[in-house]
């Protein structure tokens, strides 16, 4: 099975880049299918995810913000980017909405006030219907309602040139989170207003086209912070 798979990736690499030559563009279709044969869309539990559910059970720190979501969230130090506030960073890599609900506990716990959320993306990249991250964000918000935390709904960051076919349905599940702050009552910070003023991410706030760098998160910083004072 392994050799069938190391296989079908070695085509799959010769075929992407034969059509990436001749008609410039590139066969998300045929990579979603082999990456869903060796790593099921539906399969939210990895190590990191396993390991840092773990820690934040364990350790259950108290904060006034909490700050949730996947990687792009991960990967900021939240002491550094808010000083003199008490924040807490419980983004893990790789994350979808539904991975975040089925660690709430460890949010819960937190005791925190205010929780800004920023997550969707793997949930796209993962083909999962805007419908259905639509409905499990709609829960998410409500079990923070529920638990006296109010959430602050940041847009879902537009991906960089190279992957720019997802940002069609990153807009898509944008215009439903709009919806759902009106709905719930809840701000909405639209980070793309600056960080992917044309609907792309910023070249100058990215090396990889899906995470950020200092700059950008000196912008982010910049959106939020009416918000973390208020």
């Amino acid at each position: 099975m392994k050799i069938l798979m190391i296989v079908m990736c070695l085509v799959l690499g010769f075929f992407s880049g034969f059509l990436s030559l001749h008609y410039k563009s590139f066969p998300y279709k045929q990579v979603r299918y082999v990456k869903n044969i060796i790593s099921p869309k539906n399969k939210v539990v990895t190590s990191l995810y396993k390991d840092r559910k773990s820690f934040f059970e364990e350790f259950r720190s108290k904060s006034d913000i909490v700050m949730i979501g996947d990687s792009i969230t991960f990967r900021a130090e939240w002491g550094e980017v808010l000083p003199g506030v008490l924040v807490i960073n419980r983004g893990i890599g790789g994350d979808t909405v539904k991975g975040v609900l089925n660690r709430f506990d460890s949010i819960k716990s937190t005791e925190a006030s205010k929780a800004f959320i920023m997550i969707g993306v793997n949930d796209v990249i993962n083909d999962h219907p805007v419908k259905e991250i639509y409905a499990q964000y709609s829960l998410l918000v409500n079990k923070l309602k529920e638990s006296n935390i109010t959430p602050y709904i940041q847009s879902t960051l537009y991906v960089g040139k190279s992957l720019y076919p997802l940002n069609k349905r990153i807009g898509q599940l944008n215009q439903k989170l709009k919806e759902l702050s009106i709905n719930e009552g809840v701000a909405y910070i639209d980070v793309n207003t600056k960080l992917a003023p044309n609907d792309l991410l910023g070249a100058s706030f990215t090396s990889d086209d899906i995470h950020m760098n200092g700059r950008g998160y000196l912008l982010w910083k910049d959106m939020i912070l009416p918000y973390v004072y208020e």
